[in-house]
């Protein structure tokens, strides 16, 4: 099979929005992205493990030292800063979905349905989908500030919150930096997902009374599952002897695996205890 460039694959995201915008520098980068050494050793989120490491660490003693350091002063309401920056988060979200989803579903007619799962070349990490994928992992330290905007406004910080937080920056940084298949599959439907979850959390931090947030908790899990079924279908290839996409394909599919498994089961107890429950109680009261 004939393996196109990233350059001549037909572009599905937002290049052409970008270029009519007039930014064409921007576009041409976009392009003209390559994940190799060159990129690699520049300095930036994926140059060095200490960048992910010191950025979860300062993180999570924050997310226990910060609501302590605040306990005597009001709470602040930040009622004009989150829905903008929800609004923003939903924007950037349309960006990186539009800049990875497409590109993908199309994959499976360009290059046949086994490449969907295994990608030997690499290429997916060069081109558009490359780029989009490094702002992806770039967002996740972004949204860190999600927490910073519980702790003050004396919000409770669940477990799941900054675990999930903390460690999906250690395994995105892991698949982007050893160029795993599953890390593109995952990011396609995170930023789809994402899309939904911030544009929710903008109309209710605007004031509306939405009904439809356990379906957007059951999307969490669907995106759990399909993160465990990819991962399935790469390692079921690499135990093959297939040369499918990662550099590090074991410490790849195992940081994933037991990351992804988590969060499955984290997720599930929290639509248990947030929906599941809530529901239960209201029967009752009913009763």
């Amino acid at each position: 099979m004939k393996w196109s460039s990233p350059e001549d694959e037909i572009d599905f995201g937002m290049l052409p929005l970008i270029r009519h915008l007039g930014f064409d520098n921007v576009a041409d980068y976009i392009q003209n992205f390559k994940h190799d050494e060159a990129f690699l050793l520049r300095p930036n989120a994926t140059s060095t493990w200490l960048v992910p490491v010191a950025s979860c660490a300062v993180y999570v003693v924050l997310v226990f030292a910060l609501p302590q350091f605040l306990k005597k002063t009001n709470a602040f309401h930040l009622s004009l800063l989150l829905p903008i920056w929800n609004l923003f988060l939903t924007i950037l979200s349309v960006f990186m979905s539009a800049g990875i989803l497409p590109s993908l579903l199309n994959y499976p007619y360009t290059h046949g349905p086994f490449n969907t799962f295994c990608d030997p070349t690499r290429m997916r990490f060069d081109g558009p989908v490359g780029f989009w994928l490094w702002v992806f992992l770039l967002s996740k330290y972004l949204e860190l500030l999600d927490t910073l905007w519980l702790i003050l406004r004396k919000k409770s910080v669940i477990f799941l919150h900054w675990y999930h937080h903390a460690t999906v920056i250690f395994l995105f940084t892991a698949l982007f930096y050893y160029r795993a298949i599953t890390g593109a599959h995952s990011a396609a439907v995170n930023s789809a997902i994402h899309v939904i979850m911030y544009w929710y959390f903008y109309r209710v931090e605007s004031g509306a009374k939405l009904w439809w947030g356990f379906i957007l908790t059951a999307l969490q899990i669907m995106q759990m599952i399909a993160g465990l079924v990819a991962n399935g279908f790469f390692m079921h290839y690499r135990m093959q002897g297939i040369n499918c996409s990662s550099d590090w394909a074991v410490l790849t599919f195992s940081l994933s695996y037991a990351i992804i498994g988590s969060y499955f089961v984290l997720f599930v107890l929290f639509f248990r205890k947030r929906w599941l429950m809530k529901r239960e109680v209201r029967k009752e009261k009913t009763q």
